[in-house]
């Protein structure tokens, strides 16, 4: 009896077992394309200008004329090889193109969005978009941003005018960047601009830059930047272990700087150690005795 027991339970027993075994091989086999889906959920939405167009804007008028030829010069402009003998063209192009009213933005913004234009002529037009600090321009920029579509040019010309927007919205695009892309070329650039959005949340993030594992320009940048956040817990110490030794001297002339920057603190102290002891590198030698004067 209790054989015939077992021999029953033996098929459902290795029927959990099996659905067990495929549940794990799913879970695996769809691991990455839900990181993926997380990765790039933040440019799901259609790319499109956040300006309304100005009807009484039409290709006719002045204004969309006078656009429109300054946009063609610098197709012109950016199409030579030897441009760069030639920036004064370059300038008044600009200028010529920062003259237009406010109603040309959603104009503008078609063209920066569109990928058949140059990565250069759209990356100008962005720089006069950005000249209208608003937060339907924040949300533009910031749309460029987060897109891992774009060019990477193009990209690198939205992070210091968004840079220019505190608060939590503009961390939050600039977190996730820092998150989701480790390979993002610009991640230096990126840590400055975190810092310049006075979030709570900077300073884990910076103080995490500094670890290791992270490339020395982006750890340096970390340093940098956290010179605004000396009154924040643990920024004062670990700026100090760095400053005091055994890190590259490019990251601890940061964190010597960023420590200089504010009276007090025993920064004194430390800068008087560095300059006179003669184990140190005559770099940061020189550092500590250029902060010391200037301290004075």
């Amino acid at each position: 009896m209790q054989e015939r027991v077992r021999l029953r339970a033996a098929p459902v027993v290795a029927g959990l077992v099996l659905l067990l075994i495929a549940a794990a091989v799913h879970l695996k086999i769809t691991s990455r394309p839900i990181e993926e889906a997380r990765k790039f959920r933040r440019w799901s939405r259609p790319r499109l200008p956040v300006h309304p167009p100005d009807p009484r804007l039409t290709p006719d008028h002045p204004q969309w004329r006078e656009a429109m030829e300054a946009v063609e010069d610098l197709r012109v402009y950016f199409s030579d090889p030897a441009r760069n003998e030639r920036p004064a063209e370059y300038d008044r192009a600009l200028s010529r193109l920062g003259r237009v009213d406010v109603g040309m933005l959603h104009a503008l913004e078609m063209l920066a969005l569109d990928e058949n234009e140059s990565p250069e002529v759209r990356g100008a037009i962005i720089e006069i978009i950005s000249r209208h600090h608003e937060e339907a321009v924040r949300q533009f920029l910031a749309g460029l941003l987060a897109d891992p579509r774009e060019h990477e040019y193009v990209r690198s010309k939205t992070l210091d005018p968004l840079g220019a927007y505190e608060g939590e919205p503009t961390f939050r695009v600039f977190r996730e960047l820092y998150d989701l892309e480790p390979d993002f070329p610009h991640r230096h650039r990126l840590l400055r601009n975190i810092a310049k959005t006075r979030s709570p949340n900077a300073v884990s993030v910076l103080l995490g830059a500094l670890e290791d594992g992270n490339a020395l320009e982006v750890r340096c940048a970390a340093a940098q930047s956290l010179e605004a956040y000396l009154d924040r817990p643990g920024v004062r110490e670990r700026l100090f272990r760095i400053a005091r030794g055994g890190d590259p001297v490019p990251l601890r002339r940061n964190a010597i700087a960023a420590l200089a920057s504010t009276p007090g603190g025993g920064v004194d102290e430390l800068l008087r150690r560095l300059a006179d002891s003669p184990e140190e590198p005559e770099e940061i030698r020189r550092t500590a005795r250029s902060w010391l004067e200037l301290r004075r």
